[in-house]
């Protein structure tokens, strides 16, 4: 509760997660899912993408697109903000996670977070 009331008069932000599949289809050889399997995990990301806006709209915090910003950049994209499920290693990234942010995935999110806040003086 005391850090609920630090961050009374504060912007908070929330963020969604960024997709690591397309909205339809698979790649096997990125993500190694069934058709089935993916279908899960697309419903569980709508879910969680739904739960997020929900939570951010009862809050008042503002709400990084996450979802919107990775659309188009899955695993299974040319340009991926997400590891696919052997990512390899990159400078600065010994042991990627996999689907999770890379570096171009991080960049963007945090992109469109600079452009949501207001400039502090």
């Amino acid at each position: 509760m005391r850090a609920v009331a630090r961050a009374r008069g504060r912007r908070r932000t929330t963020h969604e997660y960024l997709p690591a599949l397309p909205g339809a289809g698979t790649c096997p050889q990125r993500v190694p899912l069934t058709p089935a399997d993916a279908d899960a995990m697309r419903a569980t990301y709508d879910r969680l993408t739904t739960d997020f806006v929900d939570a951010a709209s009862r809050s008042g915090a503002l709400l990084v697109r996450d979802a919107r910003i990775g659309t188009g950049h899955d695993a299974c994209s040319a340009s991926p903000f997400v590891a696919q499920y052997h990512p390899a290693a990159t400078p600065g990234w010994d042991s990627p996670v996999p689907y999770h942010p890379n570096q171009a995935g991080m960049s963007a999110v945090a992109a469109a977070l600079k452009r949501l806040l207001p400039e502090r003086r």
